[in-house]
């Protein structure tokens, strides 16, 4: 498993999210200050395959919208809150 899923997880388990429910928008930083140049590496990537996954996605299928839309959100802020500090 790699460190960036041990790092959600982890954000999970301690704050009672649980598997399937919405990580919190205020809670982006708190994940974001855990995460390294390997992290964002991985990241990124994953942010590549979503943008191809959501092409492929029918119109139908809002759910699955939703969840790359979220996805989404948490990667691009934990890469804006690195980019800030660089």
């Amino acid at each position: 498993m790699s460190k960036w899923i041990s790092i959600v997880q982890q954000h999970r388990e301690d704050f009672n999210l649980g598997a399937w429910g919405d990580i919190p928008e205020s809670h982006y930083t708190l994940i974001a200050q855990q995460c390294g140049e390997q992290e964002l590496a991985e990241i990124r990537q994953r942010l590549q395959a979503l943008e191809q996954q959501a092409q492929d996605i029918p119109d139908w299928d809002g759910d699955s919208q939703d969840d790359i839309w979220r996805a989404r959100r948490l990667f691009a802020a934990i890469i804006s809150f690195h980019a800030d500090r660089s």
